[in-house]
C-alpha cells in the first residue's frame, strides 16, 4: 500500500467557456461542501465553523479571479489548458 498517490482529474485544452464550466462546477461543489459543514456545525454546537467560512471566502475569490482570466482568454481568442491533479496521503 502506498502512503501517497496522485490522481489526474483534468488534463486538456478547452475553450474558455468549457474550461469555466468544468472549473466553476468544481469550485461550486467545494463551496457547497463547506456551506453544509457551516450549517451542521451551527446546528450541532451553535458555534461558527471558522475553517469552512475561511475556505468559502477563499473559493469565492478564486472563482472571481478565474472569471476575469477566462473573460480575458475569450477576448483574446485563446484556448485554456487545464491540468488538475489531486494527491492523497495517509497521515497520523
Amino acid at each position: 500500500m502506498k502512503n501517497q498517490q496522485q490522481f489526474k482529474l483534468i488534463d486538456g485544452v478547452f475553450t474558455p467557456e468549457k474550461a469555466g464550466k468544468i472549473l466553476y462546477t468544481m469550485i461550486q461543489n467545494k463551496i457547497s461542501f463547506h456551506n453544509v459543514a457551516i450549517m451542521a456545525t451551527s446546528e450541532k454546537t451553535n458555534a461558527e465553523d471558522e475553517h469552512s467560512e475561511k475556505r468559502v471566502a477563499e473559493l469565492l475569490a478564486v472563482r472571481s479571479s478565474l472569471k476575469e482570466q477566462l473573460h480575458l482568454a475569450n477576448e483574446l481568442g485563446m484556448k485554456v489548458e487545464v491540468n488538475g491533479y489531486f494527491e492523497v496521503k495517509f497521515v497520523k
